[in-house]
């Protein structure tokens, strides 16, 4: 919804950095105890870079209609708009 509706592709950009981050620990945290599971797990951290590579290379491509400049990384109050379908 973030990046198809809202078109907040910076803010995607900052979420794939933290979810990057997170499997990246998780990986580590479970090769101090088993090594198996943390080389298992590492596998997620290739595909999560190929996708964090396009959510970064989109919000390059992607200026604001707007202004023409990359969205902020950060959302700011009234600068996007969510409607519901299902409710309206």
């Amino acid at each position: 919804t973030i990046n198809n509706v809202e078109r907040r592709y910076g803010t995607s950009v900052l979420g794939i950095f933290f979810v990057w981050t997170s499997a990246a620990n998780a990986a580590f945290q479970y090769y101090k105890v088993l090594p198996v599971a943390g080389k298992a797990l590492s596998l997620k951290l290739i595909w999560l870079t190929i996708a964090s590579s396009l959510i970064f290379r989109t919000w390059q491509l992607n200026p604001d209609p707007s202004t023409g400049q990359k969205s902020p990384l950060l959302p700011t109050r009234g600068d996007g708009y969510t409607k519901f379908t299902w409710f309206s």
